[in-house]
């Protein structure tokens, strides 16, 4: 017997902490007009934007700085566009106190049309305050098959300032021009030892193209520490020989991730600073990374692996996107697959049965309390293509 449960919801206070008022809802359902709030807590939650478009930045949501706090959680934008250069979903920018959550969504189909302009952050494009006190999250998210619509279209996802951590992010089959996936630019790292200020983890990142371009990470802020963890970048692509695969201005570690089948013939990694570096951890790469000189600047292997491996990582699955298990040649995963039926989580309002009470508590364990061994692939994630 299937149940229509969704994901457990944290409230706007357990987000932001205690005390937070005045908190504008939008609940939809649907919606196929872009949304402009103006108050200063923002929480949009269990929506649909179908088909929403704007001159304006941000074709389905536009906030700018009267609004503190954005939390989005559990909606998913379809087919939304911006004619204008930022955001084809989602526009926030509010740099004097701003902070932005999108926690749950899917979004398809989203981009910027406008010509002969750059163009970024064809699903989102978030700038906050300048200061690591401040949340710029992105947790358990998909954005998938945004394509070139504008002459210059960069960044699936633009995140700017504050502290940005990306749990659990599926960046899937998405065509721009140039920096494909992820553009973070986080606040300076302090302290010591050096704070991390951006931090990707859990996440897929595969089959994206930067045609007419190059790199699918851009991650700026020289002084600032960096980490990607535990993901699977496999199949990105790019036209132009320029930068590489992940290019940084900052102190990068790399650990525990499957980076295959890059930039064919080119630079998978390339640090853009003098005196930073990129250090590797226990990762599977391509052979001839080293051999054929494909990374630029400091790159070091600080831990070589001993099992080859991709993780088992597998993101929100609906009506509109099946979950798919990563592979590469014969390299594959051999998690417990579960039937297509039983895949389907009720996740961005789509209104479709889930997995049943037991096999959904059986994840929430498998999340909890399972240590991750890659040799033994046991992980889980939820992994989307649309």
């Amino acid at each position: 017997m299937d149940f229509k449960l969704t994901f457990p919801k944290t409230t706007f206070p357990e987000f932001y902490g205690p005390g937070q008022t005045n908190i504008k809802e939008y609940t939809g359902p649907t919606y196929t007009e872009t949304q402009n709030p103006t108050d200063q807590n923002v929480y949009v939650h269990d929506c649909v934007f179908q088909s929403c478009s704007s001159s304006s930045y941000g074709g389905a949501l536009s906030c700018g700085s009267t609004v503190y706090k954005l939390l989005v959680e559990q909606t998913s934008f379809t087919s939304c566009k911006t004619k204008n250069s930022r955001g084809g979903a989602i526009y926030f920018e509010s740099s004097t106190n701003g902070e932005c959550i999108l926690s749950k969504n899917c979004a398809y189909d989203c981009s910027s049309t406008i010509s002969n302009a750059w163009s970024g952050g064809q699903c989102a494009y978030i700038q906050i305050k300048d200061d690591a006190s401040y949340k710029n999250h992105v947790n358990v998210s998909s954005f998938t098959q945004s394509l070139i619509e504008s002459t210059d279209a960069r960044h699936v996802v633009d995140l700017i300032y504050g502290n940005i951590l990306c749990p659990s992010v599926n960046i899937t089959n998405n065509k721009c021009t140039r920096q494909i996936a992820l553009w973070c630019t986080p606040t300076m790292s302090t302290g010591s030892p050096v704070s991390e200020t951006c931090i990707i983890s859990f996440s897929t990142i595969i089959n994206n193209t930067a045609s007419g371009g190059h790199s699918c990470f851009w991650l700026t802020t020289a002084g600032s520490s960096q980490r990607i963890d535990t993901c699977n970048i496999i199949n990105n692509k790019q036209t132009s020989s320029e930068y590489g695969t992940i290019t940084t201005y900052a102190n990068l570690l790399i650990k525990d991730s499957c980076i295959l089948g890059n930039n064919e013939n080119n630079k998978v990694f390339y640090e853009n600073y003098a005196s930073c570096k990129i250090t590797i951890s226990n990762c599977t790469i391509d052979d001839d990374i080293f051999t054929n000189g494909r990374y630029y600047g400091s790159v070091t292997v600080i831990k070589p692996i001993t099992n080859i491996f991709i993780n088992a990582l597998f993101h929100i699955s609906t009506h509109l996107c099946d979950s798919l298990f990563d592979s590469y040649g014969t390299l594959t995963v051999k998690p417990n697959v579960p039937s297509k039926k039983t895949r389907h989580l009720l996740s961005c309002n789509c209104k479709y049965p889930i997995i049943d009470a037991p096999k959904f508590m059986q994840l929430i364990f498998l999340l909890t309390f399972l240590h991750y061994d890659p040799s033994k692939d046991t992980h889980f994630i939820f992994n989307c293509l649309i």
